[in-house]
């Protein structure tokens, strides 16, 4: 918190804050705090003139709604972000996840928008699949979406992504597989961060 507050002070042009919010509204879902995480993302809204900054604001906000369980607000916003975005920016892919999710059959809305994601953004939609296709016993699947996705991120983002596929391996009894992934993991927690939008 106290990094954010220096870098707005050092940088007043309200798109440069916005960035820095957007980065730490990232950062505080990822930490489990959905509430903060969406504070940030207001906030980065208030500040972030129209274009693909103020996109990935808003898919940003909508998944932190949905995972702080504002299930109606979540698809107001993702909506909002999905008529603002076009599909050549990886915020209307995010927003295409949100509702997916909100789906009464959220496997078959993520499999429907993975078909229609250009693939630089496939990753968007497939990181949301693994855990889905793993509750439902289709572990293959969940693997082959996982591993896929890892390959679109850097950095904290990758090596989490490591680690979910370390977990399914070793569900799966692959234990020197998921060693080997788990291992990924721990290294590319010195890499340099997660990609902005």
């Amino acid at each position: 918190a106290d990094v954010l507050r220096a870098s707005l002070r050092r940088f007043p042009e309200p798109s440069s804050s916005a960035r820095f919010l957007l980065v730490a509204s990232r950062n505080r879902l990822r930490e489990g705090d959905p509430e903060g995480s969406a504070d940030h993302a207001r906030r980065g809204l208030g500040l972030a003139p129209p274009g693909a900054l103020r996109d990935a604001l808003l898919a940003q906000l909508a998944g932190a709604l949905l995972a702080g369980g504002h299930r109606e607000e979540a698809r107001s916003t993702a909506e909002r972000a999905l008529a603002d975005g076009p599909p050549e920016r990886r915020a209307h892919w995010l927003a295409r996840r949100v509702l997916a999710l909100l789906d009464p059959e959220p496997i078959g809305a993520l499999e429907e928008a993975l078909a229609e994601a250009p693939p630089e953004h496939r990753s968007a939609i497939g990181v949301a699949l693994p855990a889905l296709l793993e509750t439902a016993g289709r572990a293959e699947e969940a693997l082959g979406h996982a591993r896929e996705a890892r390959e679109a991120y850097t950095g904290v983002d990758r090596a989490l992504m490591d680690l979910n596929i370390a977990v399914g391996l070793a569900r799966m009894g692959r234990h020197r597989q998921a060693t080997a992934s788990a291992e990924r993991a721990v290294l590319g927690l010195h890499g340099s961060g997660p990609r902005l939008f």
